[in-house]
């Protein structure tokens, strides 16, 4: 209800401004964001070999802390792009005249 309300302001100022802040917010998302989570998965990689000393297999380790890192990440992405729809305020452009 509250997105359907969000949609109908925005697109009173131009139709179907909101699914292109849609994409432009997912898109932006996931590019920033699975950056960040390749940096993690290589600290993972170094960090995960020292793990074989503790008779801990280190590629079960490394994709377990991966998947969850993943999953996080996804989370992570939901949250952003909804909390950037509803802080989207676009403002009305004045007419040429």
């Amino acid at each position: 209800k509250a997105y359907d309300i969000k949609e109908a302001q925005v697109d009173q100022i131009q139709p179907g401004l909101m699914r292109q802040a849609e994409r432009f917010f997912i898109l932006n998302q996931i590019d920033n964001l699975w950056r960040e989570h390749l940096q993690s998965m290589d600290a993972l990689r170094e960090s995960v070999g020292l793990r074989g000393y503790g008779q801990k297999d280190p590629l079960i380790e490394y994709k377990q802390e991966g998947y969850e890192m993943f999953l996080e990440m996804m989370i992570d992405i939901r949250r952003n792009v909804v909390y950037s729809l509803f802080q989207f305020q676009p403002q009305m452009q004045p007419q040429a005249v």
